[in-house]
């Protein structure tokens, strides 16, 4: 059985299937604050630009369903 996806996991393959979504979209469509959605996507900018890696998820994952009941 596949691990389900973390709203972290969730919010950066939206970001990433989706570049040019706001912060606003995205919260919209996963069910989340935007205030999450920004403190991820700051928290992401700081460890790019300190040279760490950010936490990538692999494409076997579940997917991101938006209606789905978890």
């Amino acid at each position: 059985m596949a691990k389900r996806l973390t709203i972290g996991e969730k919010i950066r393959r939206y970001m990433e299937e989706h570049p040019l979504a706001k912060p606003k979209q995205i919260a919209e469509v996963l069910g989340v604050s935007v205030k999450y959605v920004h403190v991820l996507r700051s928290a992401d900018k700081k460890r790019l630009a300190q040279g760490m890696p950010i936490n990538r998820i692999p494409r076997d994952r579940k997917s991101t369903r938006l209606n789905s009941s978890h």
